[in-house]
């Protein structure tokens, strides 16, 4: 007992219990228990304690994204006593503010810890595609039983009263999708075992299709129109063409390198951008470093798109050009057919994936966040990507 509460009262448990302004019983209830188990040094609530964030070293270095320990929060289990006590992983966001801009201490500090403010961002942000850069992710671990708002209102509380004529001023922000339970039982929705069936079909028949591939035989003779379709989906077919070396008389060689290159530096920013969501120790020195001028190739993401675009057009003049020359008319209907085959199965089987598969193979303090609000937006606006119109209708919805 004495063990307990000289480590507990290091850093003190956070219950949503704590405020006056819970109105949720079974939640002061469940927190109440919580706290008197930690007291007997009980396994289920030491591992509740143990799940949340506590404060760490290197908070001018950045390090102020705690993430806790989701695995443990959601596997935290008490035994039965007229009802069962299970964990709710929160991943609170704070936006972190000085209420005296004219203090310069406090403003060197402010900068610190928001490692130079590299992205400007706000609690009204999506943060499904660019972090939040300029909040604060913090991992609390509670009873099942309370819920986002509860959270949301005991941590406002608590750190008002901490902060309170310190010159610092947190908001603080908890939605219920970033507030996590334990699943019980496994079950996929329809549309995702449909999308399931359709990806198990398309991996069946290019099994068949490379199974029964003339060119295992070395034989080449004429096929049916239905066994040229199935073996459009033959993997050795596909792998031939796609690492096949050879060149067309007519092909403009200087636009391959041009594309992988820019495809490259494509993905490099995208990466500096996607790893901006991950908890560093040392954010503020990653800040700086991409801040320099001899990272800007790993920053300016557009510059690499437009290309891409530029070739496009080049591309699609040169074979209008050679059309001409030889039919002295061009078939635009056909051209646009042919654009939107090449482009529209792959958009659609992409979509497909990440709306219904992908936020079932995984989870994470981030995942509802990124994962699933994307699946959630392309559930509703799927229609607008295969128009190629969903760039018109702002960012938070992209």
């Amino acid at each position: 007992l004495n063990l307990a509460r000289r480590i507990v009262s290091i850093f003190p448990p956070f219950v949503p219990s704590s405020t006056r302004h819970v109105k949720n019983e079974q939640c002061i209830k469940d927190s109440q228990y919580y706290l008197e188990e930690l007291d007997n040094f009980a396994l289920w609530a030491l591992k509740m304690y143990d799940s949340s964030a506590k404060i760490p070293s290197g908070l001018l270095n950045g390090n102020v994204n705690q993430y806790g320990d989701i695995d443990q929060c959601l596997s935290v289990k008490s035994p039965s006593r007229g009802g069962v006590v299970t964990g709710r992983y929160c991943l609170t966001t704070m936006a972190l503010n000085l209420s005296n801009p004219n203090r310069p201490a406090l403003q060197q500090i402010h900068k610190l810890l928001l490692s130079h403010g590299m992205f400007q961002s706000n609690l009204d942000d999506p943060g499904h595609r660019v972090p939040r850069f300029s909040s604060l992710h913090w991992a609390l671990c509670v009873p099942a039983s309370c819920e986002a708002n509860d959270v949301q209102l005991a941590l406002s509380e608590l750190l008002h009263k901490h902060t309170e004529g310190t010159g610092l001023v947190f908001q603080v922000h908890v939605t219920p999708e970033m507030c996590q339970v334990k699943k019980e039982k496994f079950d996929l929705p329809t549309s995702t075992l449909f999308v399931g069936g359709i990806f198990l079909s398309i991996i069946t028949l290019a099994i068949i299709a490379t199974a029964t591939d003339p060119g295992w035989r070395l034989v080449d003779h004429e096929l049916s129109t239905s066994r040229n379709l199935v073996q459009a989906f033959s993997l050795r077919k596909n792998v031939l063409a796609l690492f096949n070396l050879s060149r067309s008389s007519d092909d403009i060689e200087s636009i391959h390198g041009i594309r992988a290159l820019h495809a490259l530096l494509l993905l490099i920013a995208h990466k500096c951008m996607a790893l901006f969501f991950n908890p560093y120790l040392d954010r503020t020195a990653m800040a700086e470093a991409l801040g320099r001028s001899w990272t800007g190739f790993a920053r300016g993401a557009w510059l690499y798109t437009e290309p891409f675009i530029l070739m496009s057009g080049l591309l699609t003049s040169y074979s209008f050009y050679k059309e001409l020359q030889t039919k002295n008319k061009l078939n635009v209907p056909r051209e646009y057919f042919s654009r939107f085959m090449r482009i529209v199965p792959n958009l659609v089987i992409l979509i497909l994936f990440c709306t219904f598969i992908l936020p079932w193979t995984g989870n994470g303090p981030l995942w509802n966040q990124v994962v699933q609000h994307h699946s959630d937006i392309c559930k509703q606006t799927w229609w607008r990507n295969l128009l190629f119109i969903h760039n018109y209708f702002g960012f938070a919805d992209m």
